[in-house]
């Protein structure tokens, strides 16, 4: 098996790859436009994941953004610091700088225990024939703000997974501009800290909506063994779960 097989069947065996498929049609079904913002790059494979399924519905009519047939385009952005996570939050699995190195069994050319590396997430893309994504390295309190709302401005999708409080807060509170009539968030880590909404994404996302009564979710998808998603809307009634 090549590189590329190898690749795919990384993407095909992930157990997000339905949600993502799931969610990529809707947004392109409705019609959202923006870019594809992901905080949490890792090793690339939910970045592929989206530029797989953005591609896929640029070439198929039916799913084509305006009645001319002119695909919506999107921007493909990561953003990460490529050092791990920095502090572990007290979570039992997580701990200073986890998730710097490679942990799929199955990446198609990085060993386990491999440190990643931004070029590392180019050349997956290469590998699968996509355009390289725009990555965004370094902390997130130093690369959001730069970049947000300057250079990306509306958002279709917002995947974090940040994973810990503080970073998610971080995203959220610079997001806001973003955010438009069914822009999707997801949230890679929401059951994490056994559930506990006072802790890790689910409390920065609470927080935030309580900040913005003008921004509404609606619950969409629980996916993957600890994910969520919702749909967000601007109205001028409280926001809530």
């Amino acid at each position: 098996m090549d590189t590329y097989d190898k690749a795919h069947q990384m993407l095909l065996s992930d157990f997000r790859y339905f949600a993502f498929r799931d969610i990529l049609y809707w947004l392109n079904y409705e019609m959202i436009e923006g870019d594809i913002l992901e905080f949490g790059v890792g090793a690339g494979a939910s970045l592929l994941l989206f530029a797989l399924f953005n591609t896929q519905y640029q070439k198929w009519p039916e799913w084509l953004g305006d009645k001319e047939k002119k695909p919506i385009q999107r921007r493909i952005v990561g953003f990460d610091s490529f050092e791990g996570l920095p502090i572990g939050e007290g979570h039992a699995r997580w701990h200073e700088s986890v998730f710097k190195n490679n942990e799929r069994l199955n990446h198609p050319f990085l060993a386990i225990g491999e440190a990643i590396k931004p070029e590392h997430v180019v050349k997956l893309f290469d590998v699968c024939g996509y355009e390289a994504p725009i990555l965004e390295v370094g902390l997130f309190s130093d690369t959001v703000p730069k970049t947000i709302p300057a250079k990306y401005n509306k958002a279709a999708l917002i995947h974090i997974d940040s994973d810990l409080y503080e970073s998610c807060k971080t995203v959220l509170a610079h997001v806001e501009p973003l955010i438009q009539d069914g822009t999707v968030i997801m949230f890679d880590e929401w059951f994490a800290f056994k559930g506990n909404p006072n802790k890790g994404e689910a409390r920065a996302f609470r927080e935030f909506l309580e900040v913005n009564p003008h921004i509404q979710a609606i619950p969409y998808k629980q996916y993957s063994i600890s994910s969520n998603a919702f749909i967000m809307q601007r109205t001028n009634t409280t926001a809530g779960f």
